[in-house]
């Protein structure tokens, strides 16, 4: 061990003068290490170890609280403090329990938003449909293989200045593919899309008082109220007496028309000031009812 005349410490090495640290240690063995350790309480340690590993050690023998390979990964065993920016290219964070394996917390007390997640798409040459970003949640099946078991995706519609707009879908796996059930999309005709992909996926509204307050059969292409069978394209279905009520803000009256896709031809049910009038256009026939028959 060597100290010079500006305090700089050598150990196997007698010539600081290349060496702009205090401390410097040299030997041709196969495990050297730069230990600091505190024999009382808990043993803490600092170490630098150059053996096989290479690794940068903080923390007791058992339980590193630190560790810097000579690849660069970083093991932590606590909590990480950043009071500015991290910054980098990927992160995994995992953890073998329950708990919030990411936590964003804002103390801030005024009434703006926070905290706040960002997901960028900063490309350097944006195109309309670009996907902006994209959370999948996966698991694994009883083969040991990974799947994607709900997926949220954001793309651009149209990217032109002042006149952009987007579309996020929701995808669910469906007995093995992933299906989209959800759409809101903008553009020329902004819409709220169900099951754009055509599937058999039915499409249910509960109330307090209706589980199949709205049914819309995937499968069967029918929609019911108040029932989850329709037997036809429209079924309705009450416990009340007045099952279905056409009410009409027209001045005059309200009509009901029955007409086929491949004539003009119609009949018709009208309610006008209380008389209930029925006319079938091809026989020219017109019946009223009214309070005296």
């Amino acid at each position: 061990m060597r100290i010079d005349s500006t305090g700089r410490v050598g150990i196997g090495q007698t010539d600081m003068n290349s060496y702009e640290g205090h401390l410097y240690t040299k030997a041709s063995v196969t495990n050297l290490r730069h230990i600091i350790h505190n024999t009382s309480g808990s043993g803490l340690r600092w170490e630098l170890n150059s053996a096989s590993s290479g690794s940068f050690y903080i923390g007791n023998p058992s339980l590193n609280a630190l560790t810097i390979t000579s690849a660069g990964a970083v093991t932590m065993a606590g909590t990480l403090g950043v009071t500015g920016a991290l910054t980098g290219t990927t992160a995994t964070f995992t953890t073998a329990d329950n708990t919030d394996t990411l936590s964003l917390i804002s103390t801030d007390a005024d009434a703006n938003s926070g905290p706040n997640l960002r997901l960028y798409r900063n490309s350097a040459n944006p195109a309309d449909s670009d996907l902006f970003g994209q959370i999948d949640f996966e698991g694994r099946n009883d083969n040991s293989q990974d799947f994607v078991a709900t997926q949220i995706k954001v793309a651009a519609g149209d990217v032109s200045d002042g006149s952009e707009d987007a579309q996020i879908e929701f995808d669910v796996m469906t007995a093995g593919t992933l299906r989209e059930y959800l759409r809101l999309a903008s553009g020329s005709n902004p819409a709220v899309i169900i099951n754009q992909d055509g599937q058999d996926i039915n499409f249910q509204v509960q109330s307090d008082g209706n589980a199949n307050m709205l049914f819309v059969d995937g499968g069967n292409d029918r929609v019911g109220i108040g029932t989850a069978s329709p037997s036809y394209v429209l079924h309705t279905k009450s416990s009340d007496s007045i099952n279905t009520w056409l009410q009409s803000t027209h001045a005059t009256d309200c009509k009901l028309q029955f007409s086929s896709a491949t004539t003009d031809d119609y009949s018709r049910i009208s309610d006008i000031a209380g008389l209930l009038k029925y006319e079938a256009d091809m026989l020219l026939l017109r019946v009223v009812l009214g309070m005296n028959g």
